[in-house]
């Protein structure tokens, strides 16, 4: 929850506040189901579903690219823009 509230209070220095926005509450919810849900699912249930996960490495690999590219669009996101001058190109350094 932490990050997702992170990604919120960032968003309006952003290059697209409403896009990390979305994304931050959309964290801050997989926190809180994890949070109020994790309890109720149990030891041997969270084993199980673990191995599934280990057997079917495709899966795991499309997890993994997905958490690459939102942290690639996060990174691209917060970082600053080229200064511009002003007759619109970058200046030249």
């Amino acid at each position: 929850m932490a990050i997702g509230l992170l990604l919120i209070r960032s968003a309006s220095s952003s290059r697209t506040p409403k896009t990390l926005r979305a994304l931050g509450l959309l964290v801050c919810l997989q926190g809180l189901i994890q949070g109020v849900g994790g309890p109720f699912v149990g030891l041997d249930r969270a084993r199980a579903i673990l191995e599934w996960e280990a057997v079917h490495t495709g899966l795991l690999r499309i997890g993994a690219l997905m958490a690459l590219a939102t942290g690639g669009f996060v990174a691209f996101t917060v970082t600053l823009r080229p200064a511009r001058s002003d007759s619109g190109r970058a200046p030249v350094r």
